[in-house]
């Protein structure tokens, strides 16, 4: 349904282009603007309908392919899988720890910087979890991510 509406609506405002130009072919800065304009509006709602194809499973040249959960990730030397569980493992040397309290009525956050090949990768984890992870070492990590943060599952030592 959301495919056919921005189909549609892509298609209108190149409507009201043709209609500009039928009524007033004459070129003024009005008729260039609103063509301007109504081109923009259609071209964001042709890109809504170019990722809706990928998301069902259309290639897309420019746009590549949609990575499904499971899929893996790999740059130099790194590793980064998401599990179709919703669960998340990423490897790397920890390169900063932060801890942050929050408000009453909050949960405190920890902020983990990862370096690996493709470099860092920043998690933001529930509670405090920072002896969990050693400057410089080189930890695995297996987590849940959620809307306040990341609940910590396991913790490797490479």
């Amino acid at each position: 349904m959301l495919l056919l509406l921005s189909m549609i609506l892509a298609v209108l405002p190149l409507l009201g282009i043709a209609a500009l130009i039928w009524l007033n072919p004459a070129l003024t800065v009005d008729n260039l603007f609103m063509s301007l304009i109504l081109l923009t509006i259609s071209g964001i709602f042709g890109i809504n309908v170019l990722l809706e194809l990928r998301d069902h499973g259309l290639p897309i040249p420019l746009l590549g392919k949609k990575r499904e959960p499971g899929m893996v990730a790999v740059g130099a030397g790194s590793t980064y899988v998401v599990m179709p569980t919703g669960e998340a493992k990423q490897s790397g040397v920890v390169e900063h720890v932060a801890y942050y309290e929050a408000g009453i009525g909050q949960g405190n956050r920890c902020v983990v910087t990862l370096r690996d090949g493709a470099g860092p990768r920043m998690l933001v984890f529930k509670g405090d979890v920072r002896d969990q992870f050693p400057l410089g070492g080189r930890v695995t990590v297996r987590y849940r991510t959620g809307d306040e943060g990341a609940d910590l599952l396991e913790r490797r030592l490479a």
